[in-house]
């Protein structure tokens, strides 16, 4: 194809020799804005997003270049689904469709918001529930088996005044096939540690504009099968044809030939066939008699009873008022007003589309319910303002000087420099940031169903939405508003002996939704614990740091040594504050072990409190095969404003958890709060006071945070000890592996894998007491060159970061196995400790 002239160019050239007459590349054409006058050498082109343009070509030009159109297909084939994300997630197209899916639920499910309201302050026994907002359950969607709701059958139409309205319906169209596999989307868009998006309430209320897409949910829309009619205009047979052939094209590129066809025209729809859905883009612009006509013709020959036909385009261009907008407007105004200028001298008027309130009162005297009729503001770039500058060089080209049109040469050529001078405040505009340039036009959508009845006059019996009587601006869907702060509620705490394991009960009988209970605990458990903490030297330094002027800043982490109160050898602890994570305030410290030689050494302080009671309970609860332990370690907080609510683990399959057993607690206030979340995020909330006679179980989906304190003013400081326990098989080691990397062992998956099974089994063969630990296991650096980067003493390895946590081998973090004895009891390779 011969290159083509920018219009700066060649508006500079007309001024150097007004002789020449030169013909341009691109010309955008729309609803509102009439083909370019001379088109005999135009060819129709339509990118694979649906834009049409013409190319005005001299004659000795060639337009069979069709690369770009394959290069696309093939992207399509390897990446539909990110293709398809990506449309939903960030193509402005998708709002008017976004919209046209939410009216198709509403009209589809038009009791479920007010049912959900109605019933919203009460739990599932019509008690009073703590938050008026809270719904639980209702009208939620079932994660393994969301509700989808379908648009039936859908004729597609893109008519002949659809130029520059919506023809994007294929791709989305391609997104209701593959709707279902959209919400279960991980790919080049969505990243795999991303959560599973979800599809959207019937009721919507989870539905909104205002978080970034994948924080969202998806519409669950889906469609039975469909007709695309390319072109339902005048065009001849062979540009009709081409059309065809480029939507089949793009329908097998979609992934969505099995689900439907492409015809050329409504003709070619099977005589007799009527559809749930007909969707119409753009309207013919020429006058309102073949609007009315063609509006009703569709309705009567292709929509069913009940079902509802959906009207896009684009309504007229509006001269804006320039002392309400900016300088873009401004001058777009003077362009617009400059072409239709040129064009009257061709006797042209201005060609206005239809508008969204004469399109909606059409519709409304078929005898249809309009329930959604929504217009959308259209933000032009100055791309988009500089082709209406072409459009018009385009018909100044044509400009005949004879007397018969009144055109002198002098004239001309004032328009040329018109153009100049416009398309020069045009670039200033972008060399000074601005993008956009809202035109006071807009585009639309109308739905409006067809009564079961056409006949009877009862409108009202028929309509399953409120008839609208205006179409109106649309407005963003604001995020619905959780309650967060609930009045707090009691749960269910009877007497516990050890060894019983008893899930929440909320005080009127609810069952807890998470994984979430207390368990009886032998009474030397926490004297043990602390007996240990106290002669490892741990103790002191818990109380010394927990000192307002000792504590650590906010995700600092330092490494400490420490002496067995058995063996007197030395190993390592870590001391970390969290950062304060969405919101909460509070000094909490914790407190771990930080190397093998320590984790060994406190799961024996844990076997002599007779903690395999305590696994034991779970293991039985839960019908585990085996559980193995990991360590001790001690959370320390003196001051808590906000708790931070979480959840330790998610998605194990109840193969993970968390045990608290309380060492020290300053006053008599709740330490632990307990949550629950419904659907939308109104929470639940109960406050749990510790005692000696059970510790708590957190597993998936608990909710919990630290409660509000404040014991800085007697110096106390609530001291809690935290046992992370696994049936460690697929399903939970990445949960554990991944669980927090800061401490031993740091996610090293191969090591947390070695200790599979070896505290409890189903069987009775496995216990903390007769202990064989772990499998044999060869530790290896996880980067290279560690013994220079340790240091000349290893002093990198007491220093939190990059080297201690990774240097694994080097840093002596793990025993060697001829020093470890993997399957022997822990007695005998190492009497000297408590058994």
């Amino acid at each position: 194809m011969k290159q083509q002239t920018t219009l700066l160019q060649f508006l500079s050239l007309l001024f150097t020799s007004s002789s020449q007459n030169h013909h341009h590349s691109t010309i955008l054409v729309s609803a509102q804005s009439s083909a370019p006058l001379s088109s005999d050498n135009a060819d129709e082109h339509c990118s694979v997003d649906g834009s049409c343009y013409f190319d005005i070509l001299n004659d000795d030009s060639s337009d069979d270049d069709d690369s770009g159109d394959e290069e696309i297909d093939e992207e399509m084939d390897a990446h539909l689904l990110d293709s398809l994300y990506t449309f939903l997630s960030t193509s402005t197209n998708y709002l008017p469709l976004q919209t046209l899916e939410r009216t198709h639920l509403q009209t589809t499910h038009p009791t479920a918001l007010n049912y959900t309201l109605f019933h919203s302050g009460n739990y599932s026994d019509n008690t009073k529930a703590g938050s008026s907002q809270w719904i639980g359950s209702i009208n939620a969607q079932i994660a393994k088996r969301p509700q989808y709701t379908t648009f039936g059958s859908i004729l597609d139409i893109v008519t002949s005044g659809a130029g520059g309205g919506r023809q994007l319906t294929l791709t989305w169209l391609s997104s209701l096939v593959y709707r279902k596999e959209l919400v279960q989307y991980h790919g080049e868009v969505n990243d795999e540690d991303e959560e599973y998006i979800k599809p959207c309430r019937i009721d919507l209320l989870d539905d909104h504009d205002e978080d970034p897409f994948r924080k969202r949910c998806i519409l669950g829309v889906t469609l039975d099968e469909y007709v695309s009619v390319v072109s339902d205009g005048n065009a001849d047979v062979d540009l009709k044809e081409k059309k065809r052939v480029w939507a089949v094209e793009q329908v097998e590129g979609l992934g969505m030939s099995g689900r439907g066809e492409v015809v050329t025209s409504l003709n070619e729809v099977e005589q007799g066939k009527k559809f749930d859905t007909v969707i119409v883009n753009g309207m013919p612009i020429h006058n309102t008699e073949e609007v009315d006509l063609k509006l009703e013709h569709l309705v009567q020959t292709y929509l069913k009873p009940g079902g509802i036909m959906y009207v896009f385009g684009e309504g007229p261009l509006i001269n804006v008022e320039h002392n309400e907008n900016g300088p873009g407007e401004q001058v777009f105004g003077e362009i617009l007003g400059l072409l239709n200028s040129v064009k009257s001298l061709f006797g042209v008027n201005p060609e206005k589309p239809p508008t969204a309130s004469f399109l909606h009162r059409t519709i409304s005297r078929l005898g249809l319910n309009v329930v959604t009729s929504t217009t959308f503001p259209t933000a032009y770039t100055f791309d988009d303002v500089t082709s209406y500058l072409e459009e018009a060089v385009e018909w100044i080209d044509e400009m005949d000087t004879t007397t018969q049109q009144r055109v002198s040469q002098e004239m001309k050529r004032s328009y040329y420099q018109l153009c100049s001078d416009l398309l020069y405040r045009v670039e200033d505009l972008k060399e000074e940031g601005y993008e956009e340039v809202y035109t006071g036009g807009y585009e639309y959508m109308i739905a409006a169903q067809l009564p079961n009845n056409i006949n009877d006059s009862s409108e009202e019996e028929h309509a399953v939405l409120p008839t609208v009587d205006t179409p109106t601006p649309y407005t963003p869907k604001e995020k619905y508003r959780a309650d967060r702060d609930p009045n707090v509620e009691q749960l269910q705490f009877p007497p516990l002996a050890p060894g019983v394991l008893e899930t929440y009960k909320w005080a009127n009988g609810d069952p807890y939704d998470g994984l979430s209970a207390r368990i009886g605990i032998p009474p030397q458990l926490k004297d043990t614990i602390i007996a240990y903490a106290k002669g490892l030297g741990i103790w002191d330094i818990i109380l010394n740091t927990m000192e307002p002027e000792n504590q650590m800043s906010p995700d600092s982490t330092k490494i400490l040594t420490v002496a067995s109160p058995y063996s007197g050898q030395n190993f390592t602890w870590s001391v970390k504050r969290p950062d304060n994570f969405e919101g909460s305030s509070s000094d909490m410290h914790w407190f771990d072990i930080a190397d093998e030689a320590a984790h060994e050494e406190a799961l024996r302080a844990l076997a002599k409190g007779g903690f395999d009671e305590v696994l034991n309970a779970i293991g039985t609860y839960l019908g585990l095969d085996n559980l193995v332990s990991f360590s001790i370690g001690i959370l320390a907080v003196t001051k808590a404003d906000k708790g931070y609510v979480h959840v330790d683990f998610s998605k194990s399959g109840k193969k993970a958890a968390n045990f608290l057993v309380n060492l020290q607690t300053p006053g008599d206030d709740p330490e632990l709060t307990v949550i629950e979340e419904d659907d939308v995020g109104n929470r639940r909330r109960a406050q749990v006071k510790y005692s000696n006679e059970f510790g708590i179980l957190n597993g998936d989906d608990a909710m919990h945070a630290t409660n509000e304190c404040n014991h800085r003013a007697t110096g106390g400081v609530r001291i809690t000890a935290s046992i992370f326990l696994s049936q460690l098989e697929e399903a939970s080691l990445k949960q554990v592996a991944e669980h927090d990397k800061y401490y031993f062992p740091f996610g090293n998956m191969d090591w947390i894998w070695s200790q599979r099974g070896r505290h409890w089994n189903k069987d009775g063969t496995a216990s903390m007491m007769n202990d064989k630990g772990r499998q044999p296991f060869e530790p290896v650096d996880a980067i290279e060159r560690c013994e220079d980067r340790v240091g000349e003493n290893k002093e990198e390895c007491m220093v939190h970061g990059e080297v201690r946590m990774n240097c694994y081998k080097t840093c002596g973090f793990f025993k060697d196995d001829g020093e470890y004895r993997p399957g022997e009891e822990r007695a005998v390779v190492s009497p000297e400790l408590p058994f």
